[in-house]
């Protein structure tokens, strides 16, 4: 990265200062060349995305490097390797690259060079434009487009820690989840924690554990800020409301909802439920799971029949390899499907089980349904009598049609026991949790530190 990178959405802001950072990018190309080093083109080139569409100094620079930087911009202007389209909201705003001016939005431009940039806009009246955030952006080969919130961008803060700062009140009430939202989802985070000071007493702190996703919170605790934030941080991760500023919690209804909501929803770990991709997902594995099951058991009498053939040649009868061969082959799919019926439905259940403070009492029933389906399949698989070695009769063909029974009923007994092994871990993972919190309040706003294993 060339040195003036970092500051070249302040140095070029100016045109005569940007011609000098331009000079002085090109001055390190004239020693490339004159020392026929290969590097000078692409120096060059990086030299003009630094730069975008300023001309060079007349008459200081060496013919060559003239003539170089003459044919990168015809370059650029005959086969432009890229398309930028920079949008806000609102219109209007005068658009920076670098610091260089080049239009309003909504902005569009053909012949600016592949690369790393720093975009900027600025809305109001000429005179009164207020400067926006720099956004780094990519530009690649094909459109890349660049869309910039004016009231997102003046609410957030990155100076010592990513924060959200608003005017008043009910500037935050209005937009404070969706800002919390759009900020993780930059940064490609499943939640976001949002500390936030309480009006009234700058000792108390309100955490809010939001969901990306889903958009809503899922946990909320008031608590002070000198005492309590170990206990706070695992009821925030247990989810619900609580209030914790008294001298012992009392329930609270969870961000975003109304005190009836959080006390129909009950004491659950996720306000919010589950996602609608996890729903999706885990219907989607149950269904295939169920067709699997299906399947085992339609293709039961194609087995059984494949076994009655084989009983009727002689060991000594050149169908009979065949024939057991044929039977064989039709047993793997029937104890196959019912296994990967087992797996699918296993795998899809957490992402369908809503959440609960601790592991409910129906899912030992449940878990106990499934031990005795285990259990039940095992000993019909284990007491039917199959063939093995021998030439198959009709008796051990229709046991090991039996034992293959077993199999699929002890496989549908699986996905019955992990319920209430999900909930296990589901308590084990959101019950206290070995972190050690530590809160920053300022003036301005307060942040919530935790260190420590999940």
């Amino acid at each position: 990265m060339l040195w003036a990178e970092p500051a070249a959405a302040e140095l070029n802001r100016e045109e005569t200062r940007a011609r000098q950072v331009l000079d002085t990018c090109l001055f390190d190309v004239r020693g490339l060349l004159e020392t026929n080093d290969p590097r000078a083109p692409e120096r060059a080139l990086e030299c003009r995305r630094l730069v975008p569409r300023i001309a060079p100094s007349p008459f200081i620079h060496t013919p060559e490097v003239v003539e170089l930087m003459a044919r990168i911009d015809r370059h650029l202007a005959e086969a432009p390797p890229g398309s930028l389209r920079l949008e806000s909201v609102p219109t209007g705003c005068r658009v920076r690259l670098n610091g260089i001016p080049l239009g309003e939005t909504p902005f569009v431009s053909e012949d600016i060079a592949t690369g790393e940039y720093r975009a900027q806009i600025e809305c109001g009246e000429e005179g009164t434009r207020q400067r926006g955030r720099v956004h780094r952006i990519r530009l690649t080969e094909g459109t890349s487009t660049v869309r910039i919130d004016v009231r997102f961008d003046t609410s957030v803060r990155t100076d010592t820690a990513l924060r959200l700062v608003y005017a008043s009140q009910a500037e935050a009430d209005a937009h404070r989840l969706a800002d919390a939202v759009m900020a993780a989802s930059i940064v490609g985070a499943a939640e976001v924690w949002l500390v936030s000071l309480d009006a009234s007493d700058a000792e108390i702190v309100q955490i809010d554990r939001v969901s990306v996703s889903s958009s809503t919170a899922l946990g909320s605790v008031r608590t002070h800020t000198s005492s309590g934030l170990a206990g706070a941080v695992a009821s925030v991760v247990r989810g619900g409301g609580e209030d914790r500023t008294g001298s012992s919690p009392v329930a609270m209804a969870v961000w975003g909802q109304s005190s009836s909501d959080s006390r129909d929803a009950g004491p659950t770990r996720s306000g919010a439920g589950r996602a609608p991709w996890e729903l999706g997902v885990g219907i989607g594995l149950g269904v295939l799971g169920v067709g699997a099951f299906v399947t085992s058991f339609a293709l039961l009498p194609v087995e059984t029949a494949y076994g009655h053939l084989a009983t009727q040649p002689l060991v000594t009868d050149p169908d009979y390899l065949s024939r057991r061969q044929a039977w064989t082959s039709s047993e793997l799919p029937v104890l196959a499907m019912g296994w990967l019926g087992g797996a699918l439905v296993t795998a899809g259940l957490p992402l369908m089980m809503s959440d609960e403070a601790s592991t409910p009492w129906w899912s030992w029933v449940i878990g106990g349904v499934g031990v005795a389906a285990i259990g039940a399949g095992l000993a019909v698989t284990f007491t039917s009598s199959t063939c093995g070695s021998d030439r198959p009769t009709q008796s051990c063909v229709d046991g090991t049609a039996m034992a293959d029974v077993g199999s699929s009923i002890a496989s549908m007994g699986v996905p019955l026991l992990s319920v209430p092994i999900v909930y296990l871990i589901r308590d084990a993972i959101g019950g206290p949790v070995p972190v050690v919190p530590s809160a920053s309040v300022s003036g301005t706003g307060a942040s919530l530190s935790l260190g420590g294993a999940w």
